[in-house]
């Protein structure tokens, strides 16, 4: 599944902003996107230039879509703001001030952010389910809830498999792809690989995952290892976890 979301991008205390586009004044920047995964993607703005600040959990709308990566609502998004930018009789409401731009962030006011969500939500072909957050997502958040689910429910992940990580590349230890590389390899169920301990996950080959590390040659790898593979985006898992 994928998900759409939305939040203020203009710090609330400053108060509303001026549209350079409109001359209204009661505007607010808003920013939109589309993710397979919302807990890295918004960890990820939040901590770059593309958010002026960390919002409130309760003030970020999200909704999981029944597609992929939330193309099709976002999609439903883009056209919205283009009724928006007709009825003022301009080409754009984006901040970037150009027709064709895909920069998500916009001009809206209240009114606008409440119509946008409440026809999207109406729209039965997208088949929304809103998600409400109560704390501000986190990529570290995300490993520590998958691992929990794990240790939950690993009888329910029969078919589920670990996979290489999209941020594997980035990782500069040698023996990271070495242990990553050794457990996808295995192409084994999680929970084939896995076993339920009395307070954390176990594997049941304990050889699996082994890597050298500056100070223990020939290491296992620990919960404490697939959390941090998780949270660095260096290890995955296929068909994907849902925590919702």
């Amino acid at each position: 599944m994928g998900y759409v979301y939305g939040y203020l991008n203009n710090n609330p205390e400053e108060g509303y902003v001026t549209c350079p586009l409109t001359r209204r004044t009661n505007v607010r920047k808003y920013k939109t996107g589309k993710t397979k995964n919302y807990y890295e993607r918004l960890d990820t703005e939040f901590s770059e230039t593309r958010a002026e600040f960390t919002p409130k959990p309760e003030d970020i709308v999200l909704f999981e879509t029944d597609d992929e990566d939330g193309t099709k609502a976002e999609n439903r998004i883009h056209l919205i703001f283009y009724e928006f930018a007709k009825e003022l009789k301009v080409e754009t409401l984006s901040t970037f001030g150009k027709k064709n731009s895909r920069k998500e962030i916009v001009y809206l006011t209240d009114i606008q952010i409440e119509r946008m969500w409440k026809t999207l939500e109406e729209d039965k072909q997208l088949n929304l389910k809103k998600i409400i957050l109560n704390k501000i997502p986190t990529k570290s958040a995300m490993a520590k809830e998958q691992i929990a689910e794990l240790w939950s429910n690993l009888p329910n992940y029969t078919e589920n498999k670990f996979i290489l990580g999209h941020n594997l590349k980035c990782a500069k230890e040698s023996n990271i792809h070495i242990r990553v590389n050794n457990i996808v390899e295995s192409q084994l169920p999680l929970s084939d690989l896995l076993k339920k301990g009395k307070t954390f996950l176990i594997w049941r080959n304990k050889d699996i995952g082994k890597h050298d590390r500056k100070d223990k040659p020939n290491s296992n790898y620990k919960q404490s290892d697939l959390e941090y593979d998780l949270k660095c985006g260096y290890i995955d898992i296929e068909p994907p976890i849902c925590l919702d």
